[in-house]
């Protein structure tokens, strides 16, 4: 039986009028999602932490320049969130 692919979904928004909308709303994982919007240097795993709870509890977070949507929150999305989460606190 072949696995299921699953996706992160999400909107991405610009924060500020100047700031481009993102077309692209599939990610292969929170890394791709936080490389998408430029916020992949390296940064206090405390603030890794805090935008997944954002996304997790709330369902849309700011992060750099941009605003961050989950599309839904279902299984996938909270799955792959969870497990970035796992790897963080490793």
């Amino acid at each position: 039986m072949r696995k299921k692919f699953i996706y992160l979904e999400a909107q991405i928004k610009g924060y500020y009028k100047h700031i481009k909308d993102i077309n692209k709303n599939l990610f292969n994982d929170f890394w791709d999602l936080m490389e998408t919007v430029n916020h992949h240097f390296e940064i206090e795993n405390n603030e890794y932490i805090d935008i997944i709870d954002e996304l997790i509890d709330l369902g849309n977070a700011t992060v750099g320049d941009y605003y961050i949507t989950l599309d839904n929150r279902n299984v996938d999305n909270l799955e792959l969130l969870n497990q970035a989460k796992k790897e963080i606190l490793k």
